[in-house]
């Protein structure tokens, strides 16, 4: 038993991992334990829990680098670990005395369970796989090979916080007002016999410290909710199972959950034809200005649009197709189109697109597929991600999507190979009503300054943002197992599992509304001179401000707030009054005007673009490129460039001539500490030296490969901006 002095945390006192055994027993005993669940997934949980957190240096794997000097290839080695439980701090350095701790406490603890919360499980089960493999866990259930949400041993289970929340453990702090502290060099290569600071302790011992409180405090309000008694083990594994518990509740009440289900429970046939339609959100830059730097002034501005809850709007107000019960083979493209008028009519159709041309003006909307993973296409020039222009195309799509389409390009013919109907109706009551319940709560708790309503406006924004993963839950499921020689996580064939909470092809109607939406503003923005559309994403617009969009916006917003008010009276109140006084409708356009502030925006593809601030600061969006984000210092109030935006700054001056060097010669950033890319390999180390001595003689999953950072314009749009394609397009919109 050692005490480390914190000057956060004042006098906190440490145990070995042998005097640990006894804490664990003692608090498990004391706090009792409360069965949970029903049948055969009942079990006994201690009511209490702790957090546990590992701390790991990259060792370089000398033998690796003497066969293929070309690639840097490392280790993770844990050199301290971390647990936490009620108002102790367990500590300890080699990871194997953790084990032997957990070892000793089964002996006590016998088949009730302690649960372990992990902040991110994929990254302690991957770097002791061994050990889990050795003990042979009970189950768990895996996101995918190599991202369990829970591992359940005889008397320990593992659980995911990172999974729950989707929060940075920074994050987590400082939601509950303890924050993590910065100041730990993780470039140092340690050992678990290199001596470590107090300050090195202290960071350890935050972080499950955070995790503890966080998870006590959740723990309280969610059971205090659900009116049970406090246990941890009723807090659902991910955000989604905050929802399902609520709807489970409704499908109680009118009894129609089941009844749902069976009716609408998809075949294996028809699951495997639908799944390829199924498309994420709109996301696209318009190739007409490319690399353009828009600067705004009060006269000239610009502003980001925003589709008010997007997914439950859809959910909400638009009708939907549960039930596809007919296949038609032999219709042809005159019949499909008459099929298109009627919007009543549920339709999803693999066709083949013939001589597939870009109208005037518009906005490519059929995703580029090189991969052929959902469709085929014959000579397809692409913008970005999206088509142009094809001699032909295989896809499989719903109707609204089709629709779209058909306004979007010149199509010379349609072969219909299968179509799938059926009709559209309203969602029922029991899934509506837990999402109206979600929005009404968030709406009308935003703002309100109390713990407790802060909480409830937090959870209630999580499970209107998780309740879409309902939906698109996949049916069929793969089982993992360890192969015991290689220690390589592998899985079985799939197996189909037809029902689920909610129906799965509702999924693909509620994208492809959201896409209708937004497509439909870019178009009209698309059409018209005066307007200028740059960017779109997801649910959102960025364009130039003028009395024809705010036109637009407003004419949108009359549909909204009358199709609300019809749906209020009808069904559901739908229109709750903020915090503030301002009515919420749901589905609307919500402006920030010029940027909230911002002086100028350019867009590079679709997820590349900055947004530029007055005091030369900017916010950077990047795929695949971290630490971009602008930040504001609470002391001085004064903002700061992330990372690598920084880096980008610095070398080019500002970030205008840094997307125009994108945009023409692509740029790369050299490696750096703290810029890598993370691999999943289970590698067995038998032997791996470091420059201290040390070997390691486990199995290692998180193998690390120092990556240069390559940005660059997408080729393939590069290539569309210079072909005769894209002259033959620009030169037809002059006309």
């Amino acid at each position: 038993m050692k005490t480390v002095l914190s000057d956060a945390d004042g006098a906190i006192t440490y145990y070995e991992w042998n005097e640990g055994v006894g804490i664990i027993t003692e608090y498990c005993k004391r706090c009792g334990s409360v069965k949970i669940g029903r049948g055969e997934y009942a079990r006994n949980y201690f009511n209490t829990f702790a957090t546990f957190d590992i701390e790991t240096t990259k060792l370089e794997n000398e033998l690796w680098n003497i066969k293929k000097p070309e690639q840097e290839h490392y280790f993770n080695y844990t050199f301290c670990w971390s647990f936490w439980i009620e108002d102790k701090f367990i500590f300890g350095r080699s990871i194997d005395d953790f084990f032997r701790m957990l070892d000793a406490c089964r002996v006590f603890l016998a088949d009730t369970v302690l649960l372990i919360f992990v902040h991110n499980l994929a990254f302690e089960f991957n770097n002791n796989i061994d050990y889990f493999f050795g003990s042979e866990w009970i189950e768990g259930f895996w996101r995918n090979a190599t991202t369990p949400l829970f591992i359940r041993l005889k008397s320990f289970e593992f659980r995911c916080t990172a999974q729950l929340t989707h929060k940075s453990l920074k994050q987590i702090g400082n939601e509950i007002k303890l924050e993590k502290l910065d100041d730990f060099d993780y470039s140092r290569k340690l050992g678990i016999y290199d001596e470590l600071s107090g300050n090195d302790i202290d960071y350890s011992m935050r972080d499950v410290k955070i995790l503890w409180l966080f998870v006590q405090k959740e723990m309280k309000a969610y059971c205090g909710r659900l009116k049970k008694s406090e246990n941890a083990a009723r807090l659902p594994l991910t955000q989604t199972g905050y929802v399902r518990n609520d709807i489970k509740k409704n499908f109680s009440k009118t009894n129609q959950g089941k009844r749902i289900l069976k009716n609408t429970a998809l075949t294996q046939e028809m699951y495997n034809f639908i799944r390829p339609a199924f498309y994420g959100g709109d996301v696209h830059a318009n190739f007409r200005h490319i690399g353009e730097e828009m600067r705004f002034t009060k006269k000239e501005q610009g502003i980001h649009v925003d589709l008010k809850s997007a997914y439950p709007w859809v959910i909400c107000t638009k009708e939907f197709c549960l039930n596809y019960t007919e296949w038609i083979y032999g219709c042809d493209e005159i019949l499909l189109k008459e099929w298109l008028k009627n919007e009543k009519l549920g339709i999803i159709a693999n066709v083949d697109l013939l001589g597939v041309m870009i109208k005037k003006k518009h906005i490519p909307y059929i995703p580029y597929d090189p991969q052929n993973v959902k469709s085929t296409q014959l000579n397809a020039t692409e913008d970005n991600g999206k088509i142009v222009c094809a001699d032909a195309i295989r896809i499989t799509l719903c109707d609204t999507d089709l629709r779209l389409i058909l306004d979007t390009y010149d199509v010379e013919k349609i072969v219909v190979n299968k179509v799938l109907t059926g009709t559209k109706k309203p969602l029922p009551y029991s899934i509506v009503a837990t999402v109206v319940d979600y929005f009404n709560r968030k709406s009308t708790l935003k703002g309100v300054k109390d713990e407790w309503i802060e909480y409830l406006y937090n959870l209630s924004k999580q499970m209107l943002n998780g309740i879409y993963g309902l939906f698109a839950t996949a049916l069929e499921n793969c089982k993992f197992y360890v192969d015991p020689v290689t220690y390589e996580i592998k899985h079985e064939p799939p197996e189909y599992e037809a029902a689920k909470i909610l129906p799965y092809q509702i999924a693909l109607q509620v994208t492809a509304y959201v896409r209708e939406a937004i497509a439909g503003f870019c178009a009209f923005l698309a059409k018209n001179d005066d307007c200028v559309f740059w960017y779109c994403d997801t649910d959102s617009i960025f364009c130039r401000r003028n009395w024809r969009t705010e036109a637009y916006i407003e004419m949108w917003n009359d549909e909204r707030k009358a199709e609300a008010e019809r749906l209020s009276l009808l069904y559901w109140d739908i229109m709750p009054t903020a915090s503030d006084g301002t009515i919420q409708i749901l589905g609307s356009f919500d402006i920030e005007e010029d940027f909230k502030g911002a002086s100028c925006f350019c867009t590079i593809g679709a997820k590349r673009y900055y947004i530029g601030y007055p005091d030369g600061t900017y916010q950077v969006t990047f795929s695949g490129l971290r630490g971009t984000k602008r930040t504001k210092d609470k002391k001085t109030g004064i903002y700061y460039n992330g990372r690598n935006t920084q880096r980008l700054i610095d070398m080019f001056g500002d970030m205008h001539k840094a997307f125009t060097a994108i945009k023409e010669d692509g740029i790369y950033l050299p490696f750096e500490e703290g810029v890598d890319k993370l691999g999943h390999y289970n590698v067995q180390a038998h032997f791996v030296s470091h420059e201290l001595g040390y070997e390691v003689c486990r199995p290692c999953s998180y193998t690390l490969y120092p990556q240069d950072l390559n940005l660059n314009l997408n080729l393939s749009l590069k290539w569309f901006l210079q072909s005769k394609t894209y002259s033959e397009i620009m030169e037809g919109e002059k006309d």
